[in-house]
């Protein structure tokens, strides 16, 4: 049996689709040195002592870091003439949400690891993992309808599988789409029908870190 490391499978593939420009070296230990090298640093040093020490650099203001802000005036800002031009208010101003319709809770979502913030969201790493956020089926709610079945989130979407009469299901699909939250919105939906299970109840299954495309069946 031949092992390979990953780097060399990679760049093999690379060069199989044409793209081998990306990985510019022949071995680990020729990226490795480029890397170190470029950074200042020796890589025979690297080498032969397995380990280098940078500079100490103080990472707090006690340790005399001076204080840096990416403002036009390098200070905090509280009026921002970035946002003025833009034709935003330059200091942000609360609007009230709308009150949600009778019977109807807001879509309130957590702050998942892989989607903190805008800067994680568009990070392909941390996005492969988890694209969107998540979202569930309130099981009072199904219940409520005449509703059995399961749903489970995916990397892709929401996997949803239900159960009853042709006049429940076809009066959910129209709550569904027609009574969401403000707020809320559904990028995308697909519906199939299915063989019945004859489960009992309505439960929320494990979300999947992998698999196919989701879909609301």
């Amino acid at each position: 049996m031949c092992i390979r490391d990953s780097w060399w499978i990679a760049k093999q593939l690379a060069e199989k689709l044409g793209i081998g420009a990306c990985m510019p070296f022949k071995d680990m230990e020729e990226y490795l040195a480029y890397r170190i090298e470029n950074s200042g640093y020796s890589w025979a040093a690297f080498k032969r002592e397995g380990v280098i020490m940078g500079a100490k650099k103080p990472i707090t203001v006690e340790d005399g870091r001076a204080l840096e802000f990416d403002t036009p005036s390098k200070k905090v800002e509280f009026w921002s003439d970035q946002l003025a031009k833009a034709g935003f208010d330059p200091v942000p101003k609360y609007t009230k949400h709308l009150d949600a319709p009778a019977g109807h809770f807001r879509l309130i979502t957590g702050r998942a690891p892989g989607q903190t913030f805008s800067r994680t969201h568009t990070n392909p790493l941390p996005y492969d993992l988890l694209p969107d956020n998540e979202g569930g089926v309130n099981t009072a709610t199904a219940a409520k309808l005449g509703l059995a079945g399961s749903v489970a989130n995916t990397p892709d979407g929401l996997l949803l599988e239900l159960e009853g009469s042709a006049a429940d299901l076809k009066a959910f699909f129209h709550e569904f789409r027609n009574a969401l939250p403000a707020g809320a919105d559904i990028d995308e939906s697909r519906w199939e029908s299915i063989a019945p299970r004859g489960v009992g109840g309505f439960e929320i299954g494990e979300s999947d870190a992998g698999g196919a495309r989701g879909v609301a069946r």
